[in-house]
């Protein structure tokens, strides 16, 4: 069972969930006791090896996905800054919260966490996925199948999935990057979204790997393209805003995350395992800099040290964690310059958009 893709539980990060290969979902409780899974011993040390509270696997056959689970992310307001207190409306517990997944054919479930309120440590004969003393199990509420956004196109030729994002400031609304070279809007409840799709205006479509929204509550997502290409959008308009071609030469993006510190930062990760940085105050033509922060093989970058987790005298730095094709991490500390904000720089990104 490969695990394709994975995320924890907001807030507290008392459940794991990972999206497989053969379609299905799975999640650990790893509040557990270790009683409950298997210890062995590796090179001297003890390991806990855990099996999965909940997999749906061989279970809700006709509810899992079909290929493999490309990206899986809580449905949560994840949102700093100055609209961070209105925007938070999750429970705090953690465990009150939906799943969106989707897989390589573009299909997106909707998953809601449900709490056992009284857990059979013998087993539940109803749902076979459920472990013995599980606490924790899965819903699927609902599912999305996309299209191809293409209009020259047979809306019935196979659309490719990428990744997922759902947007922080109205999480009804979930972005798929695909390999059409454009980025699929749908919503969970109501009609149809507009605009449909998000591409670049290029004739030949470059498949887009990577997406991810500003968690500042204002109205943009970036986008990286295979063919190195960046692009900057906002969500009421089509084609993007702004793009960045040339910073990157013949490598593709692996990731980009938009920095939780400061709202006109956000870094790239290419397939050299460099570590681009950009910041609109100081440059909006070009990064500011390039690192290759690692002389392993990095595959993907996320950013921690979230500012909605602070809370009154407790001190987390920002890092940057960098996931190796070794199976490693390696985590790095981000330098005061990256972490703190500039002057009115949340005002500052629209100012330069309304440039273009």
């Amino acid at each position: 069972m490969k695990i394709t893709s994975s995320c924890f539980s907001p807030i507290k990060a008392s459940l794991v969930f990972g999206g497989m290969h053969d379609g299905s979902v799975a999640l650990w409780d790893i509040r557990e006791g270790g009683s409950q899974h298997r210890s062995i011993k590796i090179e001297g040390q003890e390991h806990l090896i855990r099996f999965p509270t909940y997999n749906s696997a061989r279970v809700l056959e006709a509810e899992n996905h079909h290929s493999p689970v490309v990206a899986i992310v809580p449905v949560y307001a994840h949102l700093v800054g100055s609209l961070k207190d209105d925007k938070l409306t999750e429970s705090s517990s953690g465990l009150s919260f939906q799943l969106a997944s989707v897989e390589e054919r573009a299909v997106v479930n909707l998953w809601v966490v449900a709490e056992i309120a009284v857990p059979d440590p013998a087993g539940s004969e109803n749902d076979l996925g459920l472990a013995p003393g599980g606490k924790i199990k899965l819903l699927r509420s609902s599912s999305v199948t996309l299209t191809n956004p293409n209009k020259y196109l047979s809306t019935s030729q196979d659309l490719k999935a990428l990744d997922l994002r759902l947007n922080p400031g109205d999480l009804n609304h979930f972005y798929v990057a695909t390999d059409a070279g454009s980025v699929v809007h749908g919503v969970r409840f109501g009609n149809k979204a507009y605009p449909q799709s998000h591409s670049s205006t290029v004739d030949s479509p470059v498949p887009v790997v990577s997406i991810d929204f500003s968690p500042f509550g204002q109205p943009y997502f970036l986008a990286g393209c295979q063919d190195g290409t960046l692009y900057l959008f906002n969500t009421k308009m089509e084609k993007p805003v702004a793009a960045w071609r040339e910073f990157i030469s013949g490598e593709t993006i692996l990731s980009i995350r938009w920095s939780q510190s400061r709202p006109a930062v956000f870094f790239v990760l290419d397939s050299s395992s460099a570590v681009f940085t950009f910041d609109l105050v100081e440059n909006g033509l070009a990064p500011v800099k390039m690192d290759r922060i690692t002389v392993a093989k990095a595959t993907c970058l996320e950013l921690g040290g979230d500012p909605n987790l602070m809370t009154s005298g407790t001190s987390r730095p920002a890092h940057m964690v960098l996931a190796l094709a070794s199976g490693d991490i390696e985590v790095l500390s981000l330098n005061e310059e990256m972490r703190q904000q500039q002057p009115l720089e949340e005002e500052f990104l629209a100012c330069y958009v309304d440039r273009f």
